[in-house]
């Protein structure tokens, strides 16, 4: 039923002069007035038909944003979405969980080539972390890196995350020892990383069950 209707949709679209218009200046910023639903969202996977960069959709609220997510979904388009912080517009920066994510999605954008990229007119409008901010939050440890626990523990201290005794919730790291547990933002279990003089020795994933109102460890492989 949705590939009928939407072969017919794009025959429609092809048709018509704001389609004609965006083909003769794709690269200008197009502005729709009376496009909605799946209408709208065909006419912005056509706009990536000849296009090699990406395509930016900025939508008057977070409802109409998911909504075209999940019409781009069914339609089979590869995107990405930028979702609101729930920050107030120019508010003082905030390391926290949303302040991560959004990082996460940036780097994906950067890394992307041809995608449509989704956000509301808040989100659009709040500011966004610096491409280099962005670039040092990048952290890529494997097994037998050479290793600098006091050094590590300055750049994520400088990217917003706090240093305790022991690591129990998201956005913190501590150090014992040879061992360092970093809890990311963006992560639903904190990690473990053994290190035997200034080599990484394994890396492991931390397992946290509550039982009885104490906190029981596991430990499982990360690979």
């Amino acid at each position: 039923m949705i590939t009928a209707l939407e072969k017919k949709l794009y025959k429609y679209i092809r048709k018509t002069p704001f389609y004609q218009a965006f083909r003769e200046g794709k690269n200008s910023p197009i502005y729709t007035e009376g496009l909605e639903g799946l209408v709208l969202s065909a006419f912005t996977k056509l706009s990536l038909e000849k296009g090699k960069q990406k395509t930016w959709v900025v939508l008057p609220t977070e409802e109409e944003a998911a909504n075209m997510m999940k019409n781009l979904t069914v339609l089979g388009c590869d995107l990405i979405r930028i979702e609101s912080t729930g920050l107030k517009l120019y508010s003082n920066e905030v390391h926290d969980a949303n302040t991560y994510k959004r990082i996460n999605t940036f780097s994906e954008i950067q890394d992307l080539q041809k995608i449509v990229v989704i956000t509301s007119l808040r989100a659009f409008s709040t500011p966004v972390p610096s491409p280099e901010f962005i670039n040092e939050s990048k952290v890529c440890i494997k097994t037998g890196d050479t290793f600098n626990a006091a050094d590590f523990a300055k750049s994520l201290t400088s990217i917003g995350l706090l240093r305790v005794p022991a690591t129990t919730m998201p956005g913190e790291f501590s150090v014992r020892g040879e061992v360092m547990d970093i809890f990311p933002f963006d992560s639903e279990y904190p990690i473990r990383i053994y290190i035997a003089w200034d080599t990484i020795e394994k890396i492991k994933i931390i397992i946290c069950t509550v039982l009885k109102k104490k906190l029981q460890i596991g430990h499982q492989n990360a690979g």
